[in-house]
């Protein structure tokens, strides 16, 4: 029998949901080699955060126009199991649970008259935001407070996350891509890990966030609770340990290599969820003393 013709390649699903008021963004997702590709494109600039919690991942705009998220679930595979869009006071949150580990990132292409965001999922990170400093401000524990700089930010919404019923504070901003490194953890609020924007968690109900010209600002009345940034190491919160002390470092290098590179090795096999990171950070200080950065790496 004659051979079949070629099929022809799957294109990528794209769609724009009907305009009212202002123009709605255009979604186009994509899979390739890296992984899978989810482009948004605004006609005004659209500040954005995008930040995960346990399985799912969190993207917020300030452009309050529906987004169609039908591309990202006609796409996405065995990746994505499930997409839903939540409506904020000044924006929308799009919410995307993970069927297996994938690694989030965000990039932008800047338009004149315009805004382009494209979030990817792959098993390794395409690129690397930069990072947002915290500033603890305890001149006057009255108004003790915490700053995180960041230019020109954008909204601040406030979101509810239905897995874990608690309320987020998340403060968008533009290109380019910065986000917290890094968790901190302070006793009225956390800060939480993000690829870019602020995330707030707060455990207090009075804690206020006021959003600047170039910071965002958060504290509560009668100030936070926060310790001397000079606290000693060994009597440090995890917030606030420094992530480098060259007295371990020296210790490191002065002691027997076998043994102590064992001794690591066991203590991060186990440790338990809330000190793993800092077992690994251990054994990462240690290789890094030894000249080992590969396996530090």
């Amino acid at each position: 029998p004659p051979a079949e013709p070629p099929k022809p390649p799957v294109p990528a699903v794209s769609s724009q949901a009907p305009e009212s008021g202002a123009k709605a963004a255009t979604v186009e997702a994509r899979r390739d080699s890296d992984g899978l590709r989810v482009t948004f494109s605004f006609a005004a600039p659209t500040p954005a955060a995008l930040f995960r919690r346990a399985d799912t991942v969190w993207l917020v705009f300030d452009h309050a126009n529906p987004i169609d998220i039908e591309p990202i679930r006609a796409r996405g595979g065995a990746i994505i199991g499930d997409v839903s869009r939540l409506p904020l006071e000044k924006g929308q949150a799009i919410r995307i649970r993970l069927n297996r580990p994938q690694i989030p990132s965000l990039e932008s292409e800047g338009r004149a008259n315009g805004a382009e965001w494209t979030l990817t999922f792959a098993d390794r990170g395409q690129a690397t935001p930069l990072p947002l400093m915290v500033l603890r401000n305890i001149t006057d524990p009255a108004l003790a407070n915490v700053t995180v700089p960041l230019a020109n930010p954008g909204a601040m919404h406030r979101l509810v996350d239905p897995d874990a019923g608690d309320t987020l504070l998340v403060v968008t901003a533009p290109p380019p891509t910065r986000g917290l490194i890094k968790r901190q953890d302070f006793v009225e609020l956390s800060l939480l890990e993000s690829v870019h924007g602020v995330v707030v968690h707060p455990n207090s109900d009075d804690i206020s966030a006021e959003v600047g010209a170039d910071k965002v600002m958060l504290g509560r009345p009668g100030g936070l609770t926060l310790s001397s940034a000079e606290v000693a190491a060994e009597r440090a919160t995890a917030a606030v340990r420094p992530l480098f002390d060259a007295n371990e470092w020296r210790k490191n290098r002065e002691e027997k290599f076998l043994p102590k590179l064992d001794s690591l090795i066991n203590a991060a096999a186990a440790a338990g969820p809330e000190q793993k990171s800092q077992a690994r950070l251990d054994l990462a200080n240690f290789y890094m003393s030894r000249g080992m950065y590969q396996e530090a790496r």
